[in-house]
């Protein structure tokens, strides 16, 4: 790969990427093709699965949806050679309720799920305070811990044997919190983090702008600009969405005692980590 955190160019996704290249605090690097934070697999092409094949070797697609999710938006494809493991984040959504909101007519179910989304997540349908809200939720909730700590127990026990593919539904949100607790577990930086979460913005560029498009022209909900503001942040990140997440952490007691307390990774384990991912 020729640039630290670039996109991997998959068909069926959008935002995969390799964590090789990033630097630690030490002066060391994490070293390519051990880590590929992505999007779901369900839409990869046969070329697709060649290509992660071929240049990466995955040994494991660690799948932070919930059972709904996977109903709803499909299985990943089977990559030869890599073990599925779903480790779901936060509870089954399968009979969430939202707050009230206004009715719009959205034909897209995609859309018209987000929609719904925005506002369970948010009384007033503000994205900025739902998803530091969810993000706070994803490390503070009994559900998140258990899955994150599984999650950095196989990275350590099984990522030897290939690279390590993992993802929510964008691969920005569960999975952006995932890589912010396996970069720390690797020693690196809340600012070198902080920009590898943010080259997501870079990814779904023309997914915000054709979301927009389709809620104004398609949608007309011109009326509530607000709302199609909202709507179109959730197709990527925020800065201070990670940070809450890194707030409610130090909150209790830092990163190295959540590591260590909290998911069972302590200093032992992140060293046998570091040892065998940077150089």
């Amino acid at each position: 790969m020729s640039e630290t955190g670039a996109r991997i160019l998959l068909e069926g996704t959008h935002n995969t990427r390799d964590l090789g290249g990033i630097p630690t605090k030490d002066g060391r690097h994490i070293r390519p093709g051990f880590f590929l934070r992505t999007d779901a697999l369900m839409h990869l092409t046969p070329e697709d699965v060649l290509t992660l094949v071929k240049d990466y070797r995955p040994a494991l697609d660690v799948d932070f949806r919930g059972p709904a999710e996977i109903r709803r938006e499909g299985e990943d494809k089977a990559i030869p050679g890599c073990r599925k493991v779903s480790l779901p984040i936060t509870w089954d959504d399968s009979v969430r309720k939202s707050y009230p909101h206004p009715e719009y007519r959205i034909p897209d179910p995609e859309i018209q799920g987000l929609y719904d989304y925005l506002f369970w997540i948010s009384p007033v349908g503000d994205a900025h305070l739902g998803m530091q809200g969810s993000y706070r939720d994803f490390v503070r909730c009994k559900k998140g811990q258990e899955g994150y700590a599984v999650f950095l127990d196989l990275v350590l026990k099984e990522g030897d044997k290939g690279a390590v593919l993992y993802h929510c539904a964008d691969g920005k949100d569960r999975a952006g919190v995932a890589t912010y607790l396996l970069l720390s577990a690797l020693g690196v930086g809340e600012e070198e983090i902080l920009k590898d979460y943010l080259r997501t913005q870079e990814n779904v560029k023309a997914i915000k702008e054709k979301r927009r498009d389709y809620l104004l022209n398609v949608v007309h909900m011109g009326d509530r600009t607000d709302l199609v503001d909202s709507l179109a942040l959730l197709a990527g990140v925020d800065e201070s969405w990670l940070k809450a997440a890194m707030d409610e952490v130090r909150r209790m007691g830092g990163i190295e005692a959540y590591l260590s307390k909290n998911l069972n990774f302590g200093p032992e384990k992140q060293k046998a980590l570091r040892d065998r991912c940077l150089s």
